[in-house]
């Protein structure tokens, strides 16, 4: 095999022995089938930028990418049983531009960056029986499988799991949406957004998700936009829909769905958008939904008790009385302060392990506690909500005793600007090592932001419950305690009851 990185000859069949291969720069691919030879296959194509021309065919090849392998415009290409994976730069391991390309028991799998897109007139890709993980924790914004600008996509019985999110179906930065996406008998799981995101989807066909099996998946299951005047309506039926940390079927507006309305109706769009209840405008075109198994799914916090908090004195063993825990590890219970004199000489050694492994420390920010400005409801724009606020509650124990706050993600910038549904363009406010977070308390004593604790960030998006307009926000429901009064501790082996305020 030529290593040159030159435009190959065309219409080539060539046959590989199990090996490592070099394309180096930019590599021209045109009319060509490359197959591993062996059974037991083991041929590693290294490559810069590949650009796949024409028809193209490869069976059997593992391609490792610093950038992206693309399939270029009027292109035709197919892939049989190969891997693909992108270990050094956060775009995108295959892109498909205006072509089409069929990807059949393929894997895309441990790359820094995103799956498989398609963008662009014409352009179509077709999954079977493939198997999409992407494990790029520190990508925000990467994805499994994305299709936009007049891309189709067509889904049938494959894996996407382990991805930020599963499959996403935009409009990107153009206002352009995808044409026809149809997924099928898949298993989407295990993603830290939502499984599937379905914008828009502007063609007869309209986009239909079916018997597919859709779990565990950290921001809910399928998220649909509402259609404008006229166009068809996004079709949901037969999933199963199970153990998400957030809603098994969310319909709603996103604020990037503003290109697929018309002027005359951009105002009730917008209104819609910032709207707490549900605003409706002429022919609005709705989803069909129907026959979905939906368990299981949550828009509250996880419950996490675990085996370790303890239900009886850890000296005595007694369970008959109200217990008390251990203010330095916030673990260890007991049933009086006797019984705690008489353990010490045991837990000593323990105790602050314990306490450090359990507990993320923030620093209170400068002027708290607050001068008493938050003598308001803060709830009552959310008639759902209990009050909250130095009125309605007594500030905390400054003892070292533990309450409750809640901590939620930022929902605008520093400089008021919104962030929730900006999931098309980067924001510091979604970068786990950099997002700042809202933490208070009821009485709103203990009122600040908190940023760069991207242990924090990662316990909220992970475990925590959907923001009141289900995009980007989460909020869980912490204990905390004051460690002096430049410092508090929140705990992280045990969660507080969800909260109404």
């Amino acid at each position: 095999m030529e290593r040159t990185g030159k435009e190959f000859s065309e219409k080539k069949i060539i046959l590989l022995r199990n090996g490592q291969y070099d394309l180096h720069d930019t590599a021209d691919i045109i009319e060509i089938a490359l197959v591993a030879l062996e059974n037991r296959s083991d041929v590693t194509i290294n490559c810069n930028n590949p650009l796949l021309r024409k028809k193209c065919f490869f069976h059997k090849i593992a391609f490792t990418a610093n950038l992206s392998i693309c399939v270029v415009p009027d292109a035709d290409v197919e892939f049989h049983k190969c891997i693909f994976w992108n270990r050094t730069s956060d775009v995108m391991v295959v892109y498909i531009d205006r072509a089409s390309a069929k990807f059949i028991e393929c894997t895309v799998k441990d790359s820094k960056g995103s799956g498989i897109a398609v963008n662009g007139q014409n352009s179509s890709a077709s999954l079977t029986k493939c198997e999409t993980t992407i494990t790029s924790a520190d990508n925000a914004f990467a994805y499994g499988i994305r299709v936009f600008n007049k891309g189709s996509l067509l889904v049938s019985d494959s894996r996407i799991y382990g991805n930020v999110r599963g499959i996403w179906v935009d409009e990107a930065r153009v206002g352009i949406p995808a044409k026809t996406v149809i997924i099928t008998d898949c298993e989407i799981y295990d993603n830290k957004y939502e499984g599937v995101v379905a914008v828009c989807v502007h063609n007869n066909a309209g986009g239909v998700y079916k018997s597919n099996e859709i779990c565990n998946n950290k921001m809910g299951g399928i998220r649909f936009g509402y259609q404008a005047p006229g166009k068809p309506p996004c079709v949901v039926v037969n999933n199963y829909i199970h153990d998400n940390c957030g809603p098994a079927l969310y319909e709603g507006l996103r604020y990037s769905e503003n290109y697929s309305f018309s002027e005359e109706l951009r105002e009730c769009f917008w209104r819609g958008v910032f709207s707490e209840g549900n605003v409706s405008f002429p022919n609005m075109v709705l989803a069909e939904v129907s026959s979905n198994h939906c368990v299981q799914n949550d828009n509250g916090q996880k419950s996490f008790k675990p085996a370790a908090v303890m239900t009886h004195c850890v000296f005595c063993f007694r369970r008959d009385l109200k217990l008390k825990t251990c203010k330095r590890c916030m673990t260890a219970t007991y049933c009086g302060k006797n019984c705690q004199k008489l353990h010490w000489q045991k837990h000593q050694y323990t105790c602050k392990a314990t306490g450090q492994r359990n507990t993320i420390e923030v620093k209170v920010a400068e002027g708290f506690p607050n001068d008493g400005s938050y003598h308001v409801n803060f709830n009552k724009s959310h008639s759902s909500l209990a009050p909250s606020g130095p009125d309605y509650y007594p500030p905390p124990p400054k003892d070292g005793s533990r309450f409750v706050v809640k901590i939620q993600t930022s929902e605008t910038d520093e400089f008021g600007g919104l962030v929730t549904d900006s999931r098309g363009l980067l924001s510091d406010e979604q970068d786990p090592n950099k997002a700042r977070m809202l933490l208070y308390d009821r009485s709103h004593h203990v009122h600040f932001r908190v940023s760069c604790k991207p242990q924090l960030f990662h316990l909220i998006m992970e475990c925590g419950m959907m923001g009141k307009r289900m995009t980007f926000t989460k909020k869980l429901y912490c204990w905390a305690a004051f460690q002096d009064v430049k410092t508090l501790r929140i705990f992280t082996h045990e969660f507080a009851e969800v909260q109404e305020w």
